[in-house]
């Protein structure tokens, strides 16, 4: 069911002659504390050069202004790590006092207790927080610096002294997938709850930088591996089934490099003050300055004109330009220019990962799934056809 908030947007959008989305994504920095892993962005915390080209205050409030008066109804902050900027209360504020329904990702090692009164007092839709570990050896593994579970779990408890529900989330590495009960453990031991349902891939370097995209390559979970993420519960895997009967009665060859909804439902804003159609897609010909330009402009002008970019690439047009379970597929503009530095170009770990989802699909029955017992914490597909072999015995715990 859609908000009151987003209803009374589309409606007022209707009346104009441009539609603008109605979700969008700002990148307080590209810095984090942190050096995780996983990371395709990965800037260290004293990168200042990167502090300084982030926009300033008067910028961002002018693009929040900006953002409501077109018809967003909501934004999420996210980073690198939010929290870091010194005015992030000042401009989490004016978010609120403009009624926007906020969202809040973070790796609460920098959630005071005076952040965490203002969200108690101005509380924001969600909070997502992101779990590394479920211990110091195990959280610090990931994010490769010293003592940052002991500040994750100050973090937490200044949440917990407030009151303040979270939604716990944890990138698909083997580890956590194995080990996600003590996970899941720990986040409602401080009043949260693990988050199953959201899709997590791991892109690779958002700058194209060599070295930090072998790294995540190295710890990405096969195709099969990645099923509890892709089709982590019933409603979902239901959802995505429909989904293919319906593409495969009336897909066709089409080549608009945009088929999704980057820059109609939502859009993205990062760290330097330019509007990205999503929050991945780093590609330099779809950046649109807004230090020097406007939100209207943005919208009117440069987002149409770049959905209306078409696909060139010989292999991409002969694939997947006509393959018949393209819609269902995470392969786009912004994981093609990750993987391979082009927005048209075929990416073969998508491609393999969704064919693993069409035959699990393929071979699913509701009626016969719904004499089982489910759970939805439970990250097993419950694939009552499917070749055991290729769905994988995702919760079996190797301490055993």
């Amino acid at each position: 069911m859609l908000h009151p908030k987003t209803i009374i947007s589309r409606f007022m959008r209707s009346k104009k002659r441009y539609s603008c989305f109605t979700h969008l994504d700002i990148e307080l920095t590209e810095r984090c504390n942190n050096n995780c892993v996983h990371c395709y962005i990965r800037r260290p915390i004293n990168d200042s050069e990167a502090q300084n080209r982030e926009m300033p205050t008067n910028l961002l409030k002018r693009l929040l202004q900006e953002a409501a008066k077109e018809g967003v109804t909501a934004v999420r902050f996210t980073g690198g790590e939010p929290l870091l900027r010194d005015d992030f209360l000042e401009i989490y504020c004016i978010a609120h006092e403009l009624k926007l329904r906020i969202s809040l990702c973070t790796n609460a090692t920098f959630m005071t207790k005076e952040i965490a009164r203002i969200l108690r007092d101005k509380p924001p839709q969600k909070i997502t927080i992101s779990f590394y570990g479920w211990n110091k050896l195990s959280y610090e593994k990931i994010t490769r610096v010293s003592a940052s579970f002991d500040s994750f779990i100050m973090g937490l408890s200044n949440l917990k002294e407030f009151g303040i529900f979270f939604h716990a989330t944890a990138p698909p590495i083997r580890q956590l997938l194995l080990y996600h009960k003590d996970i899941k453990s720990l986040a409602h031991s401080f009043g949260g709850v693990l988050d199953r349902n959201q899709e997590w891939f791991l892109i690779l370097s958002a700058h194209r930088d060599v070295e930090t995209s072998k790294i995540i390559c190295d710890i990405r979970l096969t195709p099969k591996e990645m099923i509890p993420y892709v089709l982590g519960n019933k409603e979902r895997l239901k959802t995505y089934q429909q989904k293919l009967r319906q593409v495969l009665s009336r897909q066709k060859n089409v080549q608009l490099l945009f088929r999704c909804g980057a820059g109609l439902d939502r859009a993205a804003i990062n760290a330097y003050g330019r509007l990205q159609l999503c929050l991945d897609l780093r590609h330099p010909d779809t950046l649109y300055d807004l230090n020097e330009g406007t939100l209207r402009d943005a919208i009117v002008n440069f987002i149409p004109s770049i959905r209306r970019m078409r696909m060139i690439n010989a292999d991409y047009l002969s694939r997947c330009a006509k393959c018949p379970i393209k819609p269902i597929c995470y392969q786009c503009p912004a994981t093609s220019w990750s993987e391979n530095g082009t927005m048209d170009s075929p990416s073969e770990y998508f491609c393999a990962i969704t064919k693993v989802k069409e035959e699990i699909l393929a071979n699913y029955h509701p009626k016969e799934d719904a004499k089982n017992e489910y759970d939805s914490s439970d990250s097993r597909v419950h694939c009552c056809k499917c070749d055991p072999n290729m769905v994988g015995h995702f919760l079996v715990d190797q301490r055993t």
